[in-house]
């Protein structure tokens, strides 16, 4: 477990190091993990010297750590008005990273599908045209489910103004 200051409590860091595990399974860094769980509990945008001495990084690898982060679609970056000094905060945007894999599904099955009948012949042919199918309809579902939780939130949103 990650050694954090008291300024955040033992469940904070279990969070944080469980969040880390499981986005570490899918190819995150532990460091970027664990930052885009930290980011997740803070109620603003948060420094990178901030981000550094709570999670105990180097202010390099704070920063490598929420760059990865950046990439991905799960924070976002600001800039103080006057300084150079940066501050992060998970971004509400929870479909971005996913959209990315809607994509890369539908580009997966445009190329099993181009595939068929082509390089993929006969029984083989079968299984890529099944294969490329089953891409694209989960790149279906996952768009679809993306809408409508994005609805639904606007609606809440909506609701409470």
């Amino acid at each position: 477990m990650l050694n954090i200051p008291d300024r955040l409590g033992d469940d904070e860091r279990r969070f944080m190091d469980e969040f880390a595990a499981l986005l570490a399974f899918r190819g995150m860094p532990l460091s970027s993990g664990r930052l885009y769980g930290y980011l997740l509990l803070q109620q603003a945008p948060v420094s990178l010297d901030q981000i550094a001495s709570d999670l105990e990084l180097s202010k390099g690898g704070a920063w490598n750590a929420a760059k990865v982060l950046e990439r991905c679609g799960h924070v976002r970056r600001y800039g103080e008005p006057g300084s150079k000094r940066l501050l992060y905060a998970a971004t509400d945007n929870y479909a971005a990273p996913l959209l990315e894999q809607c994509a890369l599904l539908g580009q997966v099955g445009a190329l099993l599908e181009n595939a068929c009948g082509t390089v993929a012949k006969a029984r083989a042919g079968t299984r890529v045209a099944e294969m490329s199918e089953f891409y694209f309809s989960l790149k279906r579902i996952m768009e679809n489910a993306i809408r409508d939780l994005d609805a639904q939130r606007a609606r809440k949103r909506a609701g409470a103004a």
